[in-house]
């Protein structure tokens, strides 16, 4: 079941070493034991031929599309799928073996989706163990190397368009992908852990503050606008304020 509901609601197809963590992966473990990472074989058999590896792009996927369809609409075959995920993506950043920029990204498959889609899982659905474990990781986000992973997903293309290169993670705090993420409760235990600059710039020149009026956070900005020395006025880069963003998106 557990391989089913990743198959099923993953973000995109995920590949064979990808699923086989996920699911060797115990929410709030501290590191992942490689005797529990399954066989694709071992997968195979337990879903009772209603999965398949597609060989040509490695991923796995449903045997038919309308299974597919069928699991991903049906609210009772799983509980709390987006918030599982969220919990294992979480757990699996947290891991020691993912903090190090230098670490060899093989050692660890799920690396990049989790990095990449914990925040999307989250939105969804957010558990109190997600909550606890997000706070964890926003904590000591600076010199996390998922940090950079998920900047560069969200803006290499606007970055690339603007500037000719790639953005750098310097500066990319928690509180940055907290008030992009816009659950409230993880800000506010976030900012109880320390002082946070309020004002504090990525290497796009955007505050917190601006990533939440790009996000349409109406409650986030609310909280951030509260905050001692909060400046609604201040300018990325590119000269445009969170007010800006947040008209040019609609919010």
């Amino acid at each position: 079941m557990q391989a089913l509901m990743w198959i099923s609601r993953s973000v995109r197809p995920l590949r064979v070493d990808e699923l086989c963590h996920a699911l060797a992966v115990k929410t709030g473990s501290t590191h992942l034991n490689p005797d529990n990472v399954p066989s694709m074989n071992t997968i195979l058999g337990c879903c009772l031929g209603l999965i398949a590896v597609d060989k040509e792009a490695s991923t796995v996927r449903a045997i038919h599309f309308t299974l597919h369809m069928y699991l991903r609409g049906n609210s009772i075959a799983f509980s709390s799928p987006d918030g599982t995920m969220a919990e294992v993506c979480l757990t699996y950043l947290n891991l020691l073996s993912t903090k190090d920029p230098s670490e060899d990204t093989m050692k660890a498959p799920l690396l990049e989706y989790a990095s990449y889609h914990w925040v999307t899982h989250a939105r969804i659905e957010t558990t109190d163990a997600a909550k606890s474990l997000a706070v964890t990781l926003l904590a000591q986000y600076d010199g996390h190397i998922s940090a950079r992973l998920l900047l560069l997903k969200i803006c290499c293309e606007e970055w690339r368009h603007w500037y000719g290169n790639k953005p750098r993670h310097a500066g990319f705090s928690g509180l940055h992908v907290a008030a992009f993420l816009g659950n409230t409760e993880i800000l506010t235990s976030l900012l109880k852990i320390k002082d946070w600059d309020t004002n504090g710039r990525d290497s796009m020149g955007r505050t917190p503050l601006i990533w939440a009026g790009m996000s349409g956070n109406t409650k986030v900005v609310q909280i951030l606008l509260g905050l001692r020395g909060a400046c609604m006025r201040e300018k990325d880069h590119g000269g445009r304020t969170a007010l800006s963003w947040a008209a040019e998106s609609g919010h």
